[in-house]
């Protein structure tokens, strides 16, 4: 999601081949745990169901990056996140569910034109392998608002280095979208996995973060738009292979055409959870606050996120255990 380099927008194309040598490889080996995945008992869910968020589990951020060194969040986004705007809240099209409501403002504050939300779980919850289930619903996007449900890895090491996992994530350029056949940006939604490969480092790609999602397919493209209305997002993970769907009205989609290999330690080791609504940055097609056309206030909800056992892989640690 935030791929915490300024250049990342650049650094795509010369690994087309490296990602292209990746997904074959991964086509020819068809594990069935994630195939035909055995998912077994609940091992940890947060339901959102009380009366405010629970500061035992989650993290809730206020800046706009420039408070950890990264303005922007590395990719010249225009929201300053704030506790102010995330709330536990019953879904007014959808009776008796409560949710986590992040709601992204035309506000200023703290210096930028929109105000907005993000938590996550650093030091509190941290997850290896298993089922991983997000059930949550969008606003309208137009252009410039990007939600995403997203993990990094816990390690002491930066980014790419610690690895990035987005379960989800919308909001995506026009162009970005062309090779779907240019769906409407609320019908489009996207997964990715950013590790650090000795094969992307190249002059503008000083990190060396190599994305599986250039130049493949990696999205699902829904039917009906996903605004205001519940999916459900899933992550399934081992030591060998990811593979990432949607579950939209009761049927299941692979956003990638085969599953990816686990091609780096980096995604072998426990990650945390991120959840977030930026508005504009480099990622979208809204540069400047202008070219926000998205209605705001809009509201992203997530019902719930549920970690299961995986073919009898998956732990989650919580509380001081995870602090690395």
């Amino acid at each position: 999601m935030h791929h915490q380099n300024p250049n990342h927008a650049f650094y795509w194309k010369p690994f087309q081949a490296v990602v292209s040598a990746v997904l074959l490889a991964s086509s020819a080996q068809a594990f069935a745990s994630v195939g035909n995945p055995a998912i077994g008992p609940l091992l940890w869910s947060e339901e959102f169901n009380g009366s405010s968020l629970d500061s035992g589990a989650w993290n809730a951020s206020d800046g706009d990056g420039c408070q950890i060194k990264l303005c922007g969040y590395g990719n010249a986004e225009l929201q300053y996140y704030s506790p102010d705007n995330l709330a536990i809240v019953d879904v007014p099209f959808e009776s008796g569910t409560r949710a986590l409501a992040i709601q992204a403002r035309r506000q200023a504050l703290g210096g930028k034109a929109f105000s907005s939300g993000k938590v996550d779980t650093q030091g509190k919850v941290h997850v290896q392998y298993g089922m991983i289930e997000v059930r949550m619903s969008t606003p309208n996007l137009d252009t410039g608002l990007w939600p995403a449900a997203w993990m990094l890895g816990v390690s002491g090491q930066s980014w790419p280095r610690k690895g990035e996992i987005d379960i989800m994530e919308m909001g995506h350029k026009a162009s970005s979208r062309a090779d779907a056949g240019s769906p409407p940006s609320n019908n489009f939604v996207g997964a990715n996995v950013i590790t650090w490969q000795q094969s992307a480092c190249a002059p503008g790609n000083d990190s060396c973060a190599a994305s599986t999602a250039w130049q493949t397919r990696n999205w699902y493209v829904a039917r009906t738009p996903l605004v205001n209305r519940f999916v459900s997002y899933r992550l399934y993970w081992n030591a060998s292979q990811m593979r990432f769907t949607v579950v939209d009205g009761g049927v299941e989609h692979d956003l990638y055409q085969a599953p990816l290999p686990v091609n780096s330690t980096a995604l072998q080791a426990p990650f945390y959870l991120l959840l977030n609504l930026a508005v504009g940055g480099n990622f979208t097609d809204a540069a400047v606050p202008g070219q926000v056309t998205a209605p705001l206030p809009g509201t992203l909800y997530v019902d719930y996120i549920r970690v299961y056992q995986l073919d009898g892989k998956g732990q989650v640690t919580l509380g001081r255990q995870a602090a690395r």
